[in-house]
């Protein structure tokens, strides 16, 4: 799981940040009440090189504000099954299984897993992803009825990687905006959320084989490892994923999300760190899918 998380997670994240606040009528706009609740099923599938890992768990908690007077969502991770087994939390206490959201146009989301449990980076992050795509699209004046669009050609290029074994990770994104569909009668819309790759070559890659084109536009997922027999592993992809958020109009909470993310891969294992003495390139997919549901 942790593979593709931090680049999904940077790669939003910019992009909400780098967009302009506008203040507008959105439909899907969140009108939080103190004392709230707040409860979230999720189930994801990590299928792809060379395994596939899936977890259910679930988050509860009530709307507050924080210091700063603003809106926010105090969540607790109550429940974590990773491949059928129960995982056991770190105490099952705070700050290890805490999470803070919020959908309030002035809240910026910032990925902040100091102090969490390890285990629960992936649906922390995954969340997040959510919340930062539904926060984006409320913020597009132009999404106010069924067909809206809008486009932002961000081409954010965030980077990760712990300087030890993960050297380097990077992609880059623009976002693609569609407001699907109202339904008046159960008071919800649709929104779909498309992360793609941009029209030119954004990442600066260490070697001109991870250049070659995988997908339709240039490859925008890079990684490069540190391996323990002293070599290095490079890595190039094409990645996209879609967002299908189930908004309520009567509050703007979200009632539903689903993610697609594939990413085509081509892996080589190299003597060297500027990725010119390489073994035979290896092809793989990696697909990540997520769904969260609102409880009660």
């Amino acid at each position: 799981m942790k593979r593709l998380r931090h680049s999904i997670i940077l790669v939003t994240t910019a992009g909400l940040c780098a967009a302009p606040m506008v203040r507008s009528q959105s439909p899907v706009a969140r009108r939080y009440v103190v004392g709230d609740s707040i409860r979230y099923h999720m189930v994801a599938v990590n299928a792809g090189h060379p395994d596939t890992v899936q977890y259910m768990a679930d988050a509860a908690g009530r709307v507050t504000r924080d210091s700063a007077g603003r809106f926010v969502e105090a969540l607790s991770w109550t429940n974590l099954v990773v491949n059928g087994r129960s995982v056991p939390l770190a105490d099952a206490g705070w700050p290890a299984t805490a999470q803070t959201l919020s959908l309030s146009p002035e809240w910026r989301a910032t990925p902040n897993t100091r102090g969490l449990d390890p285990q629960l980076l992936a649906p922390v992050l995954d969340l997040l992803t959510f919340y930062v795509d539904l926060q984006l699209a409320a913020r597009m004046s132009r999404l106010t009825k069924a067909g809206d669009h809008a486009y932002l050609p961000i081409a954010v290029s965030p980077t990760w990687g712990d300087g030890r074994t993960l050297l380097r990770g990077q992609d880059a994104i623009d976002f693609d905006l569609t407001l699907m569909s109202i339904d008046s009668t159960l008071s919800t819309a649709d929104i779909l959320v498309k992360h793609v790759p941009p029209a030119k070559r954004v990442i600066d890659f260490p070697a001109p084989w991870m250049e070659d084109w995988i997908g339709a536009l240039p490859n925008n997922w890079l990684q490069l490892s540190k391996l323990a027999n002293g070599g290095f592993l490079g890595a190039a992809g094409y990645e996209t994923f879609d967002v299908l958020l189930t908004v309520s109009l009567r509050d703007g909470r979200l009632l539903r999300a689903t993610m697609s993310n594939p990413v085509d891969v081509v892996e080589r294992e190299c003597a060297d760190s500027r990725l010119t003495e390489c073994a035979a390139p290896v092809r793989y997919r990696i697909t990540r899918t997520i769904i969260v549901i609102a409880t009660k």
